[in-house]
């Protein structure tokens, strides 16, 4: 198996240029596997851990990290709505 990397634009759009896989890529891309560094796919507790496809650990980790965002922006929000209201005086 021979890997190519490939140098991408350093540019918003870098993303939106198309990689070509063949076929095996693909294959080893949604095939579930154990996560990287652990021992024998068990936790520290010895719980089995899920196996998962690396394209479903990378989608995951993209929604995970759009949700956070998505979360913090609206607390910072809420915050600053909070600070800046002024009780009335009676």
């Amino acid at each position: 198996m021979s890997h190519q990397s490939r140098v991408l634009p350093s540019k918003i759009w870098a993303g939106a240029v198309p990689t070509t896989l063949t076929y095996e890529a693909l294959d080893r891309l949604c095939r579930p596997s154990p996560p990287p560094n652990s021992p024998h796919g068990m936790t520290a507790s010895n719980q089995p851990l899920s196996e998962l496809s690396p394209l479903e650990r990378f989608l995951g980790c993209i929604y995970m990290r759009r949700q956070m965002q998505r979360f913090i922006q609206n607390e910072a929000t809420v915050r600053n709505t909070k600070t800046i209201q002024i009780d009335p005086v009676n």
